[in-house]
C-alpha cells in the first residue's frame, strides 16, 4: 500500500511533525504506519486499524508506554493518505481533532474526486 502524509498549504507535514515531536514514541507510531504500509486492509481486525462511520476512513491505533496515539487516514485504491495525528488523552476523540480530521478529509476526497 502507497502511504501519502497530509500536506499544509504550506508544504508541511502534520503527521510528520507530530511523529518528530517525540522520538520514542514517534518510532511506534511509524512502525503502525510500516504495517500499513505493508499489510494495507490485511491490518483490519489487528488492534492497529479500524473502519470509522466515514466511507474510506480509518483510525490507525497505536499505544506506547500506556498513552494511546490515534492517526485518522482515508484508504482508497491502495493507497492511504494520513490526514491527523493526536494523543488520544480521554477515553472520547476530541471534537477538535474530529473537526480537522473531518476538514482535511472532505478536502482530500474531493480532490481526488472520491465519492
Amino acid at each position: 500500500m502507497t502511504i501519502i502524509y497530509w500536506q499544509t498549504s504550506r508544504n508541511s507535514s502534520p503527521i510528520t511533525d507530530f511523529i518528530l515531536s517525540d522520538p520514542n514514541a514517534g518510532a511506534r507510531v511509524q512502525r503502525v504506519i510500516d504495517h500499513l504500509e505493508e499489510q494495507g486492509l490485511g491490518l483490519l481486525g489487528s488492534n492497529e486499524l479500524a473502519p470509522m462511520n466515514q466511507k474510506h476512513t480509518y483510525e490507525l491505533r497505536i499505544k506506547y508506554n500506556r498513552v494511546e496515539y490515534r492517526i485518522i487516514a482515508i484508504i482508497f485504491k491502495d493507497t492511504a493518505y494520513l490526514l491527523h495525528a493526536f494523543k488520544k488523552n480521554q477515553r472520547k476523540t476530541p471534537k477538535q481533532d474530529l473537526l480537522t480530521a473531518d476538514k482535511r478529509r472532505a478536502r482530500a476526497m474531493q480532490e481526488l474526486g472520491i465519492k
